[in-house]
């Protein structure tokens, strides 16, 4: 009995205590699985770092409710709450979503083709708002431009801009010359007119040569550079030119720019090309002037037709061998109608111009004659015969052993001078006497 008894209350005991331990057995805490796209992203559970996804955190049995923060650099930070039940797991799965930013990409000149890592994403000027964090290969490509690349890095949601000057494939070129006008050739081909900009022309070593009517060739080797420019100036040396003056009549005096150049027919030969004034004079006819433009390597002939404005007149003197003088000016001198010098030929004095003139007809030992005359234009004024007064003024003196003679020098022969030793009185002396001679006043 006292065994029987011994086990029940052990028995008991043993059931008592397993009551005791059921009652003090705690609630079982829930758990939170946390997986994201991508991985590595940072947790933080009621602000406070829990470590990075993929992420189990076992939940306080007391508390249900989270608040759950997940964040990773270029992806937009992710709010959530989160309600773990005892004893249970929670599984969140989360795609982040990537931050964005905004680029301008431009370039000048405008029109190039943008490219993003290899793929064509637009022409120039280009707003990009699709830019993850990261780097980007970015070219830009133009015909007729060097292709630019760059490289676009992206860490922050701050728009950027990117600026590309492009570089030309080819060089420009700036010609000019003096004169202008001219032909610039480049490698042979004829590529326009000075002045002028190129911009078309391959770099590398350029052979420039400019071409004018008239003047010598330039030519220059120049080492043209992609992307620069280049100014080439051609002071053009003109091939001579030359100059014939004629004009009808003949023997005009030709001035040009008011400087005597000599009568014509006159020829210049080299004469530089320029802008000149001409002119043309000969007594009795009108002047004549005007502009010529002479150009270089031309050979021009300029003809004056003068206009005659003048008259004549016609005289015979006796004696013969008297000096025409008009206006102080002596035009002609008559000539002996036979072999006697005593009566001239009739004499003709053209190109006396139109008006009224004073002629005087002299020789030495004879008086003048002074007369006034109108002239009228292409008419001949006729003075008949006019007959100068001998003057008896000695001009020579004759010794001999027996004598010395005074008087005018008349004429000689083989054997004797002959001097009008008093008016109207001839004496010969014979030659071999004489001893000595002398000139009392120089014959005109």
């Amino acid at each position: 009995m006292k065994s029987l008894l011994k086990f029940f209350n052990f028995t008991l005991l043993i059931l008592g205590l397993t009551a005791i331990c059921h009652a003090a057995e705690p609630v079982a805490n829930g758990a939170l699985e946390i997986h994201t796209n991508p991985n590595g992203v940072k947790v933080y559970i009621d602000g406070k770092y829990k470590g990075n996804t993929p992420l189990t955190f076992m939940a306080n049995s007391n508390i249900q409710k989270y608040v759950i923060e997940l964040q990773h650099d270029g992806y937009k930070p992710v709010y959530k709450t989160a309600i773990i039940k005892p004893g249970s797991t929670e599984t969140i799965s989360y795609a982040m979503q990537p931050n964005t930013c905004l680029a301008l990409i431009t370039s000048e000149p405008e029109g190039a083709t943008v490219t993003r890592d290899g793929i064509d994403i637009g022409i120039t000027p280009l707003l990009v708002t699709d830019l993850t964090y990261g780097k980007y290969n970015i070219e830009l490509t133009l015909n007729g431009y060097k292709p630019q690349k760059h490289v676009l890095e992206v860490n922050s949601t701050k728009p950027q801009k990117l600026e590309t000057q492009l570089i030309s494939i080819f060089a420009t070129t700036i010609v000019t010359s003096s004169p202008s006008g001219a032909n610039v050739f480049i490698n042979g081909s004829n590529v326009g007119t000075t002045p002028c900009t190129l911009d078309n022309i391959p770099e590398g070593n350029a052979q420039i040569k400019v071409v004018h009517e008239g003047y010598k060739d330039f030519t220059d080797t120049v080492s043209l550079v992609a992307g620069q420019e280049h100014s080439i100036y051609a002071p053009l040396e003109a091939m001579p030119s030359a100059l014939k003056i004629i004009s009808i009549p003949e023997d005009a005096r030709i001035y040009i720019n008011n400087q005597y150049k000599g009568n014509s027919p006159l020829e210049l030969n080299p004469f530089d090309a320029g802008s000149y004034r001409i002119r043309a004079e000969l007594q009795g006819y009108e002047i004549i002037a005007r502009n010529v433009d002479i150009k270089p390597a031309e050979t021009r002939v300029e003809e004056f037709r003068l206009q005659q404005n003048s008259g004549a007149i016609s005289v015979v003197t006796t004696p013969a061998f008297v000096s025409i003088k008009i206006d102080g000016k002596e035009f002609e001198k008559t000539k002996p109608a036979n072999e006697s010098d005593q009566l001239s030929a009739e004499t003709i004095v053209n190109l006396i111009p139109e008006g009224e003139h004073e002629i005087t007809l002299s020789r030495a030992g004879y008086a003048d004659v002074t007369l006034t005359k109108t002239i009228t234009r292409n008419t001949v004024e006729q003075l008949g015969t006019i007959e100068l007064k001998r003057l008896f003024i000695p001009d020579w003196e004759i010794r001999t052993n027996t004598k010395t003679y005074r008087g005018m020098f008349l004429r000689a022969d083989a054997e004797y001078i002959y001097l009008e030793t008093k008016p109207g009185v001839t004496t010969p002396i014979e030659k071999a006497k004489i001893t000595g001679r002398r000139s009392i006043k120089l014959k005109e």
